[in-house]
């Protein structure tokens, strides 16, 4: 028989030996302490796994959606997704199969991604892989489009000059960034369901063409070149069509003293405004038939862009059901570029100041705004004084652009066709 000292001292050793309890603690918490890591590491695998995918899928299907070939939607929806979410899979997650349906009644496409990531740490658990999928419709804008481009021609984008100014490096560069826009806004086609655009090339005045010397306050001079002056008041820049107002013809030159001297000033008339046309190479041409010279009024040019679009010059242009009301669902757009800034000339503009110029553009820009209109404008080289009042025009940062060259002005006018045509991710 053990006696009773004898055990109490054995029970206050194991009571003293806590070693070995933690061992046995630490060995009975291992696997779910192990399984609690896991979990968290393969959890954040999972979160960058998906977010990879839904960055390819949503890149797709927007890239699918303005596919106007039917045939074409897979195959540009694959193309775009290999080129986000790599081939042999992210973090082993591979996609084998993109879904891809498509509704060509409504222009709907959807996207489905599916993969199975394996588990790094959660096969503790017996979890060897876990699904994931990525989701994403598109919707193409079912509105259509009626688009101003009012592109400065004045003497300036000519720089360096030489005569006739059809292909000096700014002029150019405007020609072939405004054919970039249409390329983007048309595809490949060379009409589109509901697109029309208007070409508005200005310099100090605007040409509106001999064929509309019924819109002329008095019967045409002899010689009439197309050009007309700027209406007086309110009228000189809102959308008020002939019938409330008319316009007098531009002089084809202007005499002036100065110096004791007597000069005549031939007033630049260059291309005429092209009205809402449905065909991409009919706009393409008239912008490469553009010249420059001239001074700049860039208030004027704004209203003419207005009456290009607004519902109270429908038939006006000569053609019936153009432009369409502006309750129709159809988008309306005015793209205004300047290399200048608003100047006046008193032979030509009389008492009107630069500064009056500068409110009366943006108070034009304001009322198409609040017609439902959106408004871009692109400073290209323009001095401090064109960019201020081109920001104040468009009166959002993200649709002003100020293009220092040739190629950021093509980049400009890319960004904005990349919004003219932009698709919206529904979900």
């Amino acid at each position: 028989m053990v006696p009773v000292r004898s055990l109490a001292a054995r029970y206050r050793s194991l009571a003293d030996d806590r070693g070995g309890v933690v061992a046995a603690i630490t060995a009975l918490l291992i696997v779910p302490l192990s399984i609690g890591v896991g979990v968290a590491v393969d959890a954040s695998r999972m979160f960058l796994v998906r977010s990879q995918l839904s960055q390819a899928v949503d890149a797709a299907a927007l890239a699918a959606g303005q596919a106007l070939d039917p045939d074409q939607v897979a195959a540009d929806a694959r193309r775009i997704f290999d080129l986000n979410y790599p081939a042999d899979g992210y973090m082993g997650a591979r996609v084998d199969e993109l879904e891809v349906n498509f509704d060509e009644e409504t222009g709907q496409v959807e996207l489905i991604a599916r993969t199975s990531m394996p588990t790094a740490f959660m096969q503790l658990a017996h979890v060897d892989s876990i699904d994931l999928q990525a989701r994403a419709l598109v919707v193409r804008q079912q509105t259509g489009l009626e688009l101003a481009l009012v592109l400065d021609v004045s003497g300036s984008m000519c720089q360096p000059y030489s005569a006739p100014c059809t292909s000096r490096p700014k002029i150019a560069g405007l020609k072939q960034a405004a054919k970039d826009l249409l390329d983007i806004v048309y595809g490949p086609n060379d009409t589109g369901e509901d697109l029309y655009v208007a070409v508005v090339p200005f310099n100090s005045r605007v040409k509106i063409g001999t064929s509309r010397a019924s819109w002329l306050t008095t019967a045409a001079p002899t010689g009439w070149n197309g050009c007309v002056e700027i209406r007086s008041g309110a009228l000189g820049y809102n959308d008020t069509p002939p019938s409330g107002g008319k316009w007098a013809a531009t002089p084809k030159t202007v005499t002036y003293v100065s110096g004791g001297k007597t000069y005549t000033y031939t007033v630049p008339c260059n291309t005429e405004i092209l009205p809402l046309t449905a065909s991409k190479a009919t706009v393409k041409a008239r912008i490469d038939a553009l010249v420059a010279n001239g001074g700049t009024r860039i208030d004027n040019a704004a209203g003419w862009g207005w009456r290009t679009l607004s519902e109270r010059w429908t038939g006006q242009w000569g053609t019936a059901g153009l432009p369409l009301d502006d309750d129709e669902p159809t988008a309306k757009a005015v793209v205004i570029m300047s290399d200048g800034f608003n100047e006046t000339w008193a032979p030509l503009d009389g008492s009107t100041t630069s500064a009056q110029a500068d409110t009366n553009l943006i108070n034009t820009c304001n009322a198409m705004r609040d017609a439902g209109y959106v408004i871009y404008t692109v400073a290209f080289q323009a001095p401090p004084a064109g960019e201020a009042v081109l920001r104040a025009c468009a009166a959002s940062e993200a649709n002003y652009f100020a293009s220092a060259t040739t190629t950021d002005l093509r980049r400009a006018f890319r960004q904005i066709a990349g919004r003219l045509s932009a698709l919206r991710l529904a979900e």
